[in-house]
């Protein structure tokens, strides 16, 4: 499995509508030798729904980045956690998800 480069998959996904910002994390994957996996943390428009908005970040990222490198999970949030110098803090997003403290999921379809 390649590196995943999660700036290029937040800028084709900050380009689709409904996606007011996006950070993209790594969760740990068993399965394929330990390397991680793509996941999406979305803050969205409010006035289009969870599942269009998914449709079209995955509809992208069909065309745009092989299979391995799609996101697992999509995460809707209303914002993001911070650093303490004032940048989005993907690590806390990521340590919230193995601890089972972030809800707001749509799984990608098959």
């Amino acid at each position: 499995t390649a590196k995943l480069y999660p700036s290029a998959m937040e800028n084709i996904i900050s380009k689709i509508p409904g996606v007011v910002d996006v950070l993209v994390g790594e969760i740990e994957d068993n399965e394929h030798d330990g390397f991680g996996l793509p996941v999406c943390f979305i803050i969205p428009d409010k006035n289009l729904s969870q599942e269009v908005i998914s449709h079209n970040i995955n509809t992208a990222c069909e065309m745009h980045f092989a299979d391995y490198a799609r996101p697992k999970d999509i995460y809707y949030m209303d914002e993001f956690p911070m650093t303490k110098v004032g940048k989005k803090d993907v690590r806390i997003l990521e340590e919230n998800i193995k601890k089972n403290k972030i809800l707001s999921k749509i799984k990608k379809p098959n």
